[in-house]
């Protein structure tokens, strides 16, 4: 999506999880939509997931975001974060941790609607990665509440995410 090209042309075809994530990332020869608009005179923004390397030449502000808010890594947990979640999945803003108080979805979407406020009055590119509906799958009690009736676990949980995820 970022790029614009098949990922098996550059040779990004696979999950290759964090060990991958910590040492490399998306082949920094692929330009990114995000730098074509920037370029443009687009404000640009990427929100929740990167997945595309950990490492500074990686990083989303090296990549034609102008701001970030999100994690490095490809998996974490939806809740606010209650211990240190490693050098890839920290919730950062731009390069700085950040302190969360929300459950991931709501985080994103708060940050969505502030950067369209701050960029309503000129061309901007935001790019919004939710992690819901993925691992670990952690659902808030009032979406759960919301399905009592699924007798599965794992599908109630999963349909209490979505329901986040949409409101």
């Amino acid at each position: 999506l970022l790029t614009g090209r098949y990922q098996q042309r550059f040779g990004y075809e696979f999950n290759l999880g964090p060990e991958f994530t910590l040492k490399a990332g998306l082949d920094v020869a692929q330009t990114t939509i995000a730098d074509r608009l920037r370029a443009g005179g687009y404000a640009t923004g990427a929100i929740g997931k990167w997945d595309l390397g950990a490492s500074p030449p990686y990083h989303p502000l090296q990549r034609g975001f102008d701001e970030f808010y999100g994690f490095l890594g490809g998996s974490r947990q939806h809740e606010p974060a209650t211990r240190d979640m490693g050098p890839y999945n920290t919730m950062l803003r731009g390069r700085t941790p950040v302190k969360e108080t929300d459950w991931s979805s709501d985080a994103y979407s708060k940050e969505a609607v502030a950067f369209v406020a701050r960029h309503k009055d000129k061309p901007f590119f935001l790019y919004v990665s939710f992690t819901a509906p993925h691992w670990p799958m952690q659902a808030q009690a009032e979406d759960l509440a919301l399905f009592a009736d699924v007798p599965d676990l794992h599908r109630r949980t999963f349909l209490a995410m979505m329901s986040g995820l949409d409101r």
